[in-house]
């Protein structure tokens, strides 16, 4: 394309309401840099000795047109139809998250938009920019944990009064009030910390924890226990926002052991998913890849088109290449097993550039690239990466790995984390917005655009003040296209 508009895009392809045309689309407005005028940096106040919250650019804001809001609200819904499917799948009783009939909030991680694409976006249909949006997403999080961040970067916007009326709308339905859950006693020290400023010692006030962050008590697993007693296990003062998911060490390191405490005791699960307002609570008995596993899972993301599962080399490559292989004195199943040798996994970098890429790719991941506007040859000859992330139990960039699916390094990899963390998925390596400073042409940053929304009392979803987080590009994170709050990160308020 020569110049990029709507009405030009409209006339040299068959129609931008293809996935494919709308995701060309999009990468036709983000391959020019765009330039902002930062204005003031505003640094906020640590809460905590060691806190390097990220930076404020107060002067600049990013609106979105009213087709591309929509367009979220309708990616959310299609996800969350299929999310809580597989809430369904996990229950075992028929109390299980009666008061949380779907996800009560949502964050979507996904692409930041030039300023000429939000325009032509309000001439747009929602329905096809919620394709756009389901193709392009990192990830869509159904429970948000920086629920205070957003009012700190922006003291002066609407964050704390759309979160806090959003909580009080469940108040108000069932008749309780609502305590962050955390997972063990040491989360909940380390969220009194980071999140209130506090510590268990110096426990505030639930008049101070409701002002500050919405909700009416902050609880540990020893409180837990306390309401279960005190009820019997049959009602509860508070509805659960559980903090479940796995401490960072497990993270790093899933082979170590964690203490599941009272969540392995069934009567307790039971109890605590009979008043949860997160679908997170897992019997922690459960053995890796249980389908009924739903901690920090992406799963849903697969049934929407969004990304790909990888459970064994084969869902990846063809017949063909793996006939190659064999051919070559190399065996599936010992790749698979991560068992190889290292001359055996050099042998493999040399196969793949022997072996035609266009014939590389499973017919599955085949149809799913087509599916969703990609350009398979792009992934086949490694001139496009791909990302691969743990399908379940694990948030953020905690073992992503990012390569050239027809690189040994890649697949070799791939199969140790498999075996380590269980399944994963794969999605292309996503071109970002770039943006530079307008008094600085040498600082530019990555960008990407944080959405957030909440349920009305009627289970719509509301819009709420959103981020757009900025990366420099040449810090470590940034030439590795991970984008995520720090010291270094400067954030833009989205008015939706």
């Amino acid at each position: 394309m020569s110049t990029l508009s709507l009405e030009n895009f409209k006339a040299t392809e068959a129609s931008y309401a293809s996935k494919k045309g709308i995701l060309q689309l999009y990468e036709a407005s983000i391959i020019k840099p765009q330039s902002w005028h930062f204005g003031a940096v505003s640094k906020l106040t640590p809460m905590y000795a060691g806190e390097t919250p990220p930076l404020a650019l107060r002067e600049v804001k990013v609106e979105y047109p009213a087709s591309l809001i929509k367009g979220y609200q309708i990616a959310c819904q299609d996800y969350d139809k299929e999310f809580m499917e597989l809430v369904e799948r996990s229950k075992n009783s028929s109390t299980d998250y009666q008061y949380a009939p779907y996800s009560f909030a949502f964050q979507v991680d996904g692409p930041a938009y030039s300023d000429e694409f939000l325009q032509m976006a309000a001439g747009m249909e929602p329905e096809i920019l919620a394709g756009l949006i389901k193709s392009r997403a990192f990830e869509f999080e159904s429970n948000i944990a920086m629920y205070d961040l957003n009012h700190r970067l922006w003291p002066e916007g609407t964050t704390n009064q759309t979160w806090h009326w959003a909580l009080e709308n469940i108040r108000k339905i069932t008749g309780k009030k609502i305590a962050v859950l955390a997972g063990t006693e040491k989360k909940l020290e380390e969220m009194l910390v980071y999140e209130l400023g506090a510590d268990k010692d110096h426990v505030p006030s639930q008049e101070f924890i409701k002002t500050k962050t919405g909700f009416d008590n902050f609880l540990g697993p020893n409180d837990l226990v306390d309401q279960f007693n005190k009820y019997g296990g049959i009602d509860s003062d508070y509805i659960y926002f559980g903090r479940m998911s796995r401490p960072k060490t497990w993270l790093k390191d899933p082979t170590m052991q964690v203490d599941e405490g009272i969540f392995a005791d069934p009567n307790i699960l039971k109890f605590v998913r009979a008043f949860a307002l997160t679908h997170n609570f897992d019997d922690p008995n459960l053995p890796l890849n249980h389908p009924s596993i739903m901690m920090d899972t992406k799963e849903a993301m697969l049934d929407i088109g969004s990304a790909y599962l990888v459970t064994h080399p084969k869902d990846i490559y063809s017949e063909q290449f793996i006939q190659y292989l064999s051919q070559n004195g190399i065996d599936l199943e010992d790749i698979n097993q991560g068992i190889l040798t290292p001359n055996q996994k050099k042998k493999i970098g040399d196969i793949f550039l022997k072996f035609p890429s266009e014939k590389l790719l499973s017919p599955p991941l085949l149809k799913h690239l087509n599916e969703r506007g990609n350009d398979p040859q792009e992934i086949a000859s490694g001139s496009k990466k791909v990302r691969a992330k743990p399908l379940k139990l694990h948030y953020g960039c905690y073992a992503h790995i990012t390569g050239q699916i027809n690189r040994a390094a890649f697949l070799n990899e791939l199969v140790k984390q498999i075996n380590l963390r269980g399944h994963y998925i794969i999605q292309p390596e996503f071109n970002n917005l770039i943006i530079v400073n307008d008094e600085n042409v040498e600082e530019s940053y990555i960008a990407i655009d944080r959405i957030f929304f909440v349920r009305d009392e009627h289970g719509n979803l509301v819009p709420m003040e959103s981020c757009r987080s900025l990366m420099p590009a040449s810090s470590m994170d940034g030439v590795k296209n991970n984008v995520h709050e720090g010291a270094n990160t400067r954030c833009v308020r989205i008015m939706l």
